[in-house]
Parts: C-alpha cells; sequence; structure tokens
C-alpha cells in the first residue's frame, strides 16, 4: 500500500535515461484506490448491502488490487532512480521496511492494546473485542500472518505480507523487465502458471503450500511490472489525457461484471493485466485541481488505509450520545488530519533514516553480478 512520496533520496546512480511514468495519472489512480476501500468500509459500517452481491465487498477489493498494480510499478522505477550499483538490492529492502513497517507496528499495537475489532460492522459481525496471543501479535507486527495462519489484528491487514513477500521477488522481476519482451512474457507466464497452481485442488494435497499464498495475487503485482516494461519501452500513449477516469471506471465495471468474490482470487488477475496496458496506453493528465488532490490523497494514502478503521470505531461504535452529524463529521476530520499528523511524527522521519541507512551500507554483490550481466543500456 506504499507508493510515491515527497521524501528526498540520495542522488541516483545506473543508467542515463529514467523511465518516464504517467505520475498524475499514478496519483489518480492510488488515490481512487484507497478511496475505495474506505468506500468499501463506511458501507459496511452503515449497513447497506445487497443479498445477491457483496458490492461492498468488491469496491475494497478492487482498491487493494489497484494497490498492487501501482505498487509494483513505482518500485521498478524506484530501484531504477536509485541505480543497481553494488548493494542495490539490499538497499531496495532496507528502504521498503522503513517503509511499511512503522506505520503498520503503530497501527497493530494500537489495535492490541484497545482490543479493537477486525472491522466495524452495521450488525456488530467481526467486531468481538479480545487482546491477541503473543504469537498472533508478534505474526501481525512481523507482517507473516499469512505464513502462520494467524488472524490479521485489523482486516486490512491482510494486504500488508503480501506486499512484504513480493518485495523479495521485485528485484528480480526488474532485472527481467530491463530486458527483452521475450523474457518478459515469459515472466508473466510464469507468475500466472504459480497462480493457478495456487488455485488447483491439488494445494489441498501439499502441506504448507497454502503459505505460498502471495503467489495467488502474482498476477495483480506483475502487472505492474509489464506496464513498467512497456512504459520503458517509450512508445508514445495514443490515448488522450482525458479518458483516464473512464479508463478506470471501464476496468471497475469490467471486474464488477465478473461478479467477484472471496473464493475466486482469479476473477482479479484480469483487470489488473487490463490495467497495466491502460497505464502505458493514457496520455499523461495535465496539473489541474484533481491531480493536486489526488497527489494529496496518494502522500497520504498509506495512512488513510490504516487508520480509518480504528477512527471509524472510535465515532460510529465507542463514544455516546453525540449526534449522527456530528458523527460523520468527526470521521471526516480525523480521516484527513490523522493520517497527515501520522507522516509528519512517523512515516516521514523514518523514510528519511530509512533512506540514509540504505545508502550507507556495506557492498551487498548478491545480485549485482545477475543486473550487470542482464540489464542493458538503454
Amino acid at each position: 500500500m506504499t507508493g510515491r512520496t515527497s521524501v528526498a533520496t540520495p542522488p541516483p546512480a545506473g543508467s542515463a535515461r529514467r523511465t518516464k511514468l504517467p505520475e498524475n495519472n499514478l496519483d489518480v489512480l492510488r488515490a481512487v484506490a484507497v478511496l475505495l476501500v474506505l468506500a468499501d468500509h463506511i458501507i459496511s459500517a452503515v449497513g447497506h448491502h445487497s443479498e445477491s452481491w457483496n458490492w461492498n465487498w468488491s469496491l475494497g477489493r478492487l482498491g487493494v488490487l489497484f494497490f498492487f498494480v501501482h505498487t509494483s510499478l513505482v518500485l521498478m522505477s524506484s530501484i531504477e532512480r536509485g541505480g543497481t550499483t553494488s548493494g542495490w538490492v539490499r538497499r531496495f529492502y532496507i528502504r521498503r521496511a522503513f517503509r511499511i513497517y512503522p506505520l503498520a507496528i503503530f497501527v497493530i499495537l494500537l489495535a492490541a492494546v484497545f482490543r479493537m475489532p477486525t472491522h466495524v460492522t452495521s450488525n456488530f459481525a467481526d467486531m468481538s473485542r479480545s487482546y491477541p496471543s503473543l504469537s498472533t501479535l508478534v505474526s501481525n507486527l512481523l507482517l507473516v500472518q499469512n505464513l502462520t495462519g494467524a488472524r490479521d489484528l485489523q482486516g486490512v491487514l491482510w494486504s500488508l505480507p503480501l506486499e512484504v513477500q513480493m518485495y523479495v521477488l521485485l528485484p528480480i522481476c526488474y532485472v527481467v523487465a530491463r530486458r527483452g519482451s521475450r523474457e518478459m512474457a515469459g515472466l508473466v507466464l510464469a507468475f500466472f502458471a504459480a497462480a493457478i497452481v495456487m488455485q488447483s485442488p491439488a494445494i489441498d494435497h501439499v502441506p504448507g503450500l497454502w503459505r505460498l499464498s502471495v503467489f495467488t495475487f502474482g498476477p495483480c503485482f506483475i502487472s505492474g511490472v509489464l506496464a513498467y516494461h512497456i512504459l520503458r519501452r517509450g512508445r508514445l500513449a495514443k490515448l488522450p489525457s482525458w479518458t483516464w477516469p473512464l479508463v478506470l471506471a471501464i476496468v471497475a465495471a469490467f471486474f464488477a461484471l465478473m461478479h467477484p468474490r472471496a473464493e475466486r482470487p482469479d476473477l482479479g488477475w484480469w483487470p489488473c493485466l487490463l490495467l497495466a496496458f491502460a497505464i502505458a496506453s493514457v496520455r499523461e493528465l495535465d496539473a489541474s485541481w484533481l491531480t493536486s488532490a489526488a497527489h494529496a490523497i496518494a502522500k497520504y494514502s498509506y495512512g488513510i488505509y490504516l487508520v480509518h478503521v480504528p477512527i471509524l470505531w472510535i465515532w460510529l461504535r465507542v463514544i455516546p450520545g453525540i449526534a449522527t452529524p456530528l458523527r460523520w463529521a468527526g470521521v471526516a476530520i480525523s480521516i484527513v488530519v490523522m493520517p497527515v499528523v501520522l507522516y509528519r511524527l512517523i512515516e516521514e522521519p523514518l523514510l528519511r533514516y530509512g533512506s540514509s541507512l540504505a545508502h550507507r551500507l556495506v557492498r551487498a554483490p548478491e545480485l549485482d553480478g545477475l543486473a550487470s550481466a542482464t540489464v542493458p543500456a538503454p
């Protein structure tokens, strides 16, 4: 759930030409993603459900899938900007750790101490409150719940272990994405093949294979890598910039028409693949009030993602004797203010420290030889 920030990084080393990303479009994508998740949980809190189709769940799932595509794309660009000089893999891992863990740890400890429910629902389902066991707490703090089978202390935490585990593979994905179309196609097919295996009945007969759930969403992450590969080729986007919101709506409609559900994560692979080609096909939006607002939301989106459920719980379930309009005013103000405060106090300082630490490292040649052998000059 992490992406572009305004934190400065040391001067890049590596290739001279940088891949141009449509940053305004990506800000809109990230803003839409977090707003979809927020809408999902607000709808759940007020109780508007459909008997035939859990459409609010679909909003939240689509938002997370948008995040997966966006994250892998911008991280390809981040690696490129940092360069593939000695130690680049270790520097990448350290920067990502300081990006994703600090705020997540803060929210997890907050949820554990105050026994926060995982969700806020109108019928109080999934709102039991209890102190977590030590093993559950540790699994959440390390973001390995999908490896240990522990419950998520906050519902939104389910996606973070997948991101962390995908980080392990992204340096290799970067190396392949810098090569030719044949190699990139092979990588995409490999991720889809692994995802199909994870969806097959055979998984139930292989002990421990369920722990590799990151591969279930591999096609979503690799779609972002594919978008980077296409953008790196420098082909001019054909569709006018004003179509970008329309394109996102088409992707969302495509997802909705498949009637997605939790037991069919494969239905989310194809909208992500479509989004990858769409990102490279639409010209970048010009600066406007829309892109400025999207950039602000995108900048604080990680905080919005992590703290909106506690905010909904406090204002809608904990504080007594407040009129409904005042409750929702409190929700709105808190969702705007708290992510900014947490960014200033936690995210930004530790982002800077992580970046500084990463660039003071000693040599780490674990993939340098592979990078130098396979990454051609642009």
